[in-house]
């Protein structure tokens, strides 16, 4: 869940990313349809409901109790995430959804990050597999007011195609990829007390 409190002893979450399996596209920044799946359907883009998408087992879901006031959020969302992977280059994907009483979760923003660009996008360094990284998610600017009872909620996952290319996991320019070296991604998100990895929202005072 998402939390105020500082983070304890808490154990890590895990999934597999297969980019044989990407997360689809649905909802989300862009004026276009953002192109067509392998099984002809267009992906969609804007306030969808992302319900859907966080049931899959490559998703990891993280919600907010209900709202005691209503909240403005204005200005750019960044997640601060810890994590060790067992391949030398992968993606993260961040968005942050508003939860309506009805469970309806609306896509409010989101972000991505190909850890080999962490450091600079000019250079590329790759990962050392299994060992944690922190690296700081930012989501596109916003302005959104969570309603009182409403929830804030968090989902972060390794895809979002075909708005976004797979990353194969070789750590190879992506030229030079085949098939043959496609790798399925071991993730580990932390958020202990030695990796309180965290979502920074810009929470305008009424």
């Amino acid at each position: 869940m998402l939390s105020d409190k500082a983070p304890g002893a808490q154990p890590p979450d895990k999934y597999a990313y297969d980019p044989r399996y990407p997360v689809p596209t649905y909802g989300g920044h862009g004026s276009g349809g953002g192109g067509i799946t392998r099984d002809g359907a267009f992906s969609i883009q804007g306030p969808m409901d992302q319900r859907g998408i966080q049931q899959r087992n490559d998703v990891l879901v993280y919600t907010s109790g209900e709202l005691s006031a209503d909240t403005e959020v204005t200005g750019v969302v960044e997640l601060n995430l810890f994590f060790s992977t067992d391949v030398s280059d992968t993606d993260f994907f961040a968005t942050l959804s508003d939860v309506y009483p009805d469970g309806r979760t609306i896509l409010i923003t989101e972000g991505a990050m190909r850890t080999r660009y962490r450091d600079s996008i000019q250079k590329t360094t790759l990962l050392t597999p299994n060992q944690p990284y922190e690296i700081k998610i930012p989501l596109w600017e916003t302005s959104n007011l969570f309603k009182v009872g409403h929830r804030i909620r968090l989902h972060v996952t390794s895809s979002n195609f075909p708005r976004f290319n797979r990353n194969l996991n070789s750590g190879k320019a992506m030229a030079d990829e085949t098939e043959d070296d496609i790798r399925a991604a071991h993730q580990v998100v932390l958020h202990d007390s030695s990796h309180p990895s965290s979502l920074s929202l810009p929470v305008i005072p009424r």
